[in-house]
């Protein structure tokens, strides 16, 4: 079904921004296909509005990882009479205790990153991230990656269409991991010290 998804029908669209709103939601709550193929479209096509653009997907987004973390902690109540039963729930208190000390930054990575930003808000619900945390973390990364596609096609218009396709997955996979290995040394010397 996604590989026939032809973002030109949705493009043309008088509905065109509520289908990038959804989009964006969805994508953030449960479906792992980036918004970029209908966000890059619009806008090349309507540059005068950039920056209301990029304010919708984030917007989108913010409410999309609000529904993925309410998934991901309903999933975490069905979970804990099975792990208690189990025997395991000690460990699993054990697992979430150590994601607390992360959450934040994972999502701030991953939700700045082009990986599937669901798979992280329906985890940090399931192991009982702080949702405040959560939500703030995709609002910042979110409207920072957005932004930055908007503000790039805004400067250059369609011609920088093919350097952002060509460049950003490695741009963002790269200041992801550099932001994660730099909270983690950091974390690491205020452990050891």
């Amino acid at each position: 079904m996604l590989a026939s998804f032809k973002p030109s029908l949705f493009v043309h669209s008088p509905r065109a921004e509520s289908y990038l709103f959804l989009l964006a939601a969805f994508e953030a709550a449960f479906l792992p296909v980036g918004i970029e193929m209908l966000l890059i479209p619009l806008l090349i096509l309507s540059p005068e509005k950039t920056a209301r653009l990029a304010l919708i997907a984030t917007a989108g987004a913010v409410c999309g990882a609000i529904g993925g973390f309410i998934l991901g902690a309903l999933l975490n109540v069905l979970m804990t009479p099975g792990l208690s039963a189990l025997g395991w729930l000690t460990a699993w208190q054990g697992v979430q205790t150590f994601y607390a000390d992360f959450d934040a930054v994972v999502v701030l990575s991953t939700a700045f990153s082009p990986l599937p930003l669901s798979v992280v808000t329906i985890g940090s619900g399931v192991l009982g991230a702080d949702p405040a945390q959560v939500v703030m973390a995709c609002l910042i990364a979110r409207a920072a990656r957005y932004g930055f596609i908007a503000w790039i096609l805004w400067r250059g218009g369609a011609r920088q269409q093919e350097w952002l396709e060509r460049n950003f997955f490695a741009m963002t996979m790269v200041a992801s991991l550099a932001l994660l290995v730099t909270f983690v040394f950091v974390k690491y010397l205020i452990m050891v010290s």
